[in-house]
């Protein structure tokens, strides 16, 4: 059955809504510690490689990501990320702003993760895609 939904012979027993990811941090704990994993996971949402090879990151966004996900009390709000990371004036602005960087660092936190789909890049035709959508 689907995380925190009934089956159909138990109508009143459901998987906790969470349990789905409790079990996904235990496989990541289990195939090699929790902190390589996390690293990892920052690095897909905040990071990339450089000419060099070298790995960098942006700090900013890594920590405006981490407190949109785990605090619960007092924690970043989407207004708060937009002004951070746009020059939006605006309450509405800052908003979807926020809503739209927050949504593209998660994502590609799903796609380090297998949970969405990605494409791999291949130096010799990846690029070509851009050229397509130009056309």
């Amino acid at each position: 059955g689907s995380e925190g939904v009934s089956g159909y012979d138990e109508p009143h027993v459901s998987a906790a809504p969470w349990a789905k990811g409790d079990r996904r941090a235990e496989a990541i704990i289990r195939n090699g510690g929790s902190n390589k994993a996390l690293a990892e996971l920052i690095f897909a949402m905040a990071g990339l490689e450089n000419r060099e090879g070298k790995r960098i990151f942006d700090p900013e966004l890594a920590t405006l990501v981490i407190r949109a996900c785990i605090e619960t009390t007092d924690g970043v709000t989407l207004a708060a990320i937009g002004k951070a990371r746009t020059e939006y004036n605006g309450e509405k602005q800052q908003q979807a702003a926020g809503s739209a960087v927050l949504s593209e660092a998660l994502r590609r936190g799903a796609m380090h993760l297998r949970y969405a789909g990605a494409k791999e890049w291949r130096d010799a035709t990846s690029w070509r895609i851009v050229d397509h959508i130009a056309k």
